[in-house]
């Protein structure tokens, strides 16, 4: 099996090479995962943090979701503003605006270039080149653009039946359940950091406009990533972790002055334990914080929606986790009432979503995409992780279920107590 190697230096960068080792259970199996990457950087150089995680998005996954390291062509098109609903996130970049609203009552619409669903609105529309950018593909149909100098990073979620061009998704072609809800959910969460200020463990990433035609409502999202626009860091995205998680806790404990284990089984046991410390417990804690800040349940626990920060030096991680798709929620109704959000919960019920009246950590919906999240240990630390956290913020010991934690938060006047007081000590301004 081959093998992603991590060179560290001095304002690291990643240096993907090959070798004949083999990677036993917490990787893919040989016969079905041959690793194909190859050197991106052609010598050790500094690399952002959003061109490492577009490296990673497009090579450190499953075999048949990788796509070519270079940039893809978006064909766009120009369309009336009549034919189309457009939603701005509050305080939307003007750099953007300029881009898609293009005058004269014109819009640049953007086509997924892997899409053959010929009911996808303006399919059979002939591209226009001078509206027409590059970008980065995904492991997902999302691609990534910059905009301006200095650079303005963005990713933009097209409905597509392809991602990537050989690999059908039939359902990833409607977009209108996505689209109705996005800017909502990222306007909550701006209002809510507004007041309160900025977790300093969680990120959540917000989108910041919503393109759909008119009669169909479907059409796309764009997400702003300036908050992982990081030149300290890297953000790893958790489905990488089958295929470079080793080597990053090599590096890691490496500039901690320890070793690795040389036997593969030990080293596979110390590795399971490194990404249970510093992905499923931080990722347990986190989906507690955004409940009670928030007043919203992460239910699609996927490993694409996560990423987990590295210190750029070391790869080290350091705690803090990154969540993408925030649509994949939902309002806990009994908390979010309590908090003040009324309003942004008669919008979303407006809008068709579905809220819910109880917790649950388990949804039916747990794909995610990483053997990681297979192993029992590791489900059992990422749920007593948020249990913990819950416990904390009440000053009581962790609740043993989550009947418990719905009780915990019905008593009103210490939720309200102590979610403040915990709000001062976890945020930022």
């Amino acid at each position: 099996m081959q093998r992603i190697h991590i060179i560290p230096a001095a304002g690291l960068a990643l240096f993907w090479g090959l070798s004949g080792c083999q990677m036993r259970s917490f990787s893919p199996k040989a016969s079905s995962e041959q690793r194909d990457f190859r050197s991106v950087t052609g010598s050790v150089q500094r690399v952002g943090s959003i061109e490492q995680l577009i490296l990673w998005e497009k090579q450190a996954n499953v075999q048949k979701y990788r796509s070519p390291l270079g940039q893809t062509e978006v064909p766009s098109v120009s369309v009336s503003e009549d034919q189309l609903k457009i939603t701005w996130l509050k305080g939307a970049s003007q750099k953007l605006k300029d881009f898609f609203l293009i005058g004269e009552g014109r819009v640049r619409w953007a086509k997924h270039p892997f899409n053959r669903k010929s009911e996808v609105p303006f399919f059979g529309k002939p591209k226009v080149p001078s509206l027409t950018f590059d970008a980065w593909v995904s492991a997902s149909r999302s691609l990534f653009f910059k905009l301006g100098e200095p650079p303005e990073h963005y990713s933009i979620k097209l409905p597509t039946s392809h991602t990537p061009e050989n690999v059908s998704q039939d359902r990833k072609w409607r977009m209108q359940d996505e689209s109705k809800l996005t800017v909502p959910y990222s306007q909550h969460i701006k209002d809510v950091d507004d007041q309160h200020g900025l977790l300093q463990q969680v990120v959540i990433l917000t989108d910041v406009a919503v393109i759909v035609e008119s009669r169909t409502l479907n059409g796309f999202t764009i997400r702003d990533l300036s908050p992982i626009d990081d030149k300290e860091h890297y953000y790893l995205p958790a489905f990488s972790f089958d295929y470079v998680g080793r080597e990053i806790m090599d590096s890691c404990l490496a500039h901690q002055g320890k070793e690795s284990p040389s036997d593969e089984e030990l080293r596979e046991e110390a590795n399971l334990k490194f990404w249970i410390e510093h992905y499923s417990k931080p990722s347990g804690r986190a989906k507690a914080h955004v409940l009670l800040k928030y007043g919203i349940l992460q239910s699609t626990p996927n490993a694409q929606n996560w990423l987990v920060q590295l210190k750029g030096k070391t790869m080290c991680p350091t705690g803090k986790v990154v969540i993408r798709d925030i649509v994949d929620s939902k309002p806990f109704v009994p908390l979010i009432e309590l908090i003040g959000y009324s309003e942004f919960l008669d919008e979303f019920v407006k809008l068709d979503g579905e809220p819910t009246d109880f917790i649950n950590l388990k949804p039916d919906a747990t794909h995610w995409m990483t053997s990681l999240e297979y192993e029992d240990d590791a489900l059992e630390a990422h749920e007593k992780a948020f249990f913990e956290a819950i416990g904390q913020i009440y000053g009581e010991s962790a609740p043993s279920d989550e009947d418990e934690v719905e009780r915990l938060i019905s008593n009103r006047e210490k939720t309200l107590r102590v979610r403040e007081k915990w709000l001062r000590a976890a945020s930022r301004r």
